[in-house]
């Protein structure tokens, strides 16, 4: 194997090894982002019926909290994704090891990539939702 062919493999799996840590963040963050705005807004409508006001607009709490939950769900489902994505990059790569001047890195759209991305997509309206139930219901802690 010539050096500059070894060079790009080291290159390549750094990179790519970034991104997996860089997206393993990501996904942590969003489920954690995700469950603790679950549990504020549950906390901020108890704070409301404890003063023995009503809530406005409840059904934007009960689907911002869908949302967030489908933040979470779609999470999860993209960590299985993600490992049978690499068990298939191992079985690639193992049947290409003799052919030295191959291609077993070719780019192509995955599963995973499209839940983490439907998984923000839910995050975001999951804030949205919360923040107008929030700002619609302020003026019930005031009295």
């Amino acid at each position: 194997m010539d050096v500059k062919y070894q060079n790009f493999i080291k290159n390549r799996t750094e990179a790519i090894e970034n991104k997996k840590a860089n997206l393993s963040a990501f996904d942590r963050t969003l489920i954690t982002v995700s469950s603790s705005s679950i549990a504020a807004s549950g906390y901020f409508a108890l704070q409301i019926g404890a003063l023995g006001k009503s809530l406005n607009s409840i059904s934007l709490l009960g689907i911002g909290w869908v949302f967030f939950a489908s933040c979470v769900l779609l999470n999860l489902i993209s960590y299985l994704s993600a490992a049978t994505e690499a068990d298939r990059t191992v079985e690639v790569l193992d049947n290409r090891y003799e052919d030295e001047h191959s291609t077993p890195f070719q780019k192509s759209v995955n599963k995973t990539d499209a839940l983490n991305y439907c998984a923000l997509l839910s995050f975001v309206i999951g804030v949205l939702l919360r923040g107008t139930f929030v700002i619609q219901n302020l003026g019930n802690l005031n009295g």
